[in-house]
């Protein structure tokens, strides 16, 4: 019997874990509209790269992903560093609205008087209607343009070395 109590409740943790929203991990996206990174060739040294997470995922770490798919992509192309031309970082939001309905709060007294004397009801008496409006973030999303060099930069501080990022940026996300 004890056996199969804990047995149930491993069952019960495993079933809780897998049901917990999890965030985006680094991955590639099969489309721009599914979660992970994309690139576009722009030129033979320019990329644009897109990165998609859930709402889960914070947006440093989308950052940091878009940052790292850039580091391998100059790597791949046998390019030593890359800048960053530009880049944009955005989050979906949705407003909601709700509306509730508010029941009797007890009774009311009208009493109404003209020339032929007063006249008093009772009534219920009613709060009305309230409408609540929530916003709810969705997707986060990363744009970063960057071109990619080889040998000693112009301007070395507005360079990454791409083996140098990509080795702190895996280390960082562990």
């Amino acid at each position: 019997m004890r056996y199969l109590t804990g047995f149930s409740m491993s069952c019960l943790l495993l079933l809780v874990g897998c049901a917990a929203p999890q965030p985006t991990l680094y991955q590639e996206s099969s489309t721009k509209n599914e979660y992970g990174y994309t690139e576009t060739k722009l030129t033979d040294t320019q990329y644009r790269i897109d990165f998609v997470g859930n709402r889960f995922t914070e947006k440093s770490r989308i950052k940091d992903y878009a940052m790292l798919r850039a580091a391998e992509l100059t790597s791949k192309n046998g390019y030593d560093w890359f800048t960053i031309m530009d880049s944009e970082t955005e989050q979906e939001t949705k407003t909601h609205q709700q509306m509730a309905m508010s029941g009797s709060t007890g009774n009311k007294v009208i009493r109404k008087c003209g020339l032929l004397g007063c006249s008093t009801y009772v009534t219920p008496d009613y709060s009305g209607v309230r409408i609540e409006t929530y916003e709810v973030e969705g997707k986060v999303s990363t744009s970063l343009q960057i071109a990619m060099g080889s040998g000693e930069a112009k301007n070395p501080n507005t360079v990454f070395n791409a083996q140098e990022l990509a080795k702190n940026m895996r280390n960082n996300l562990k």
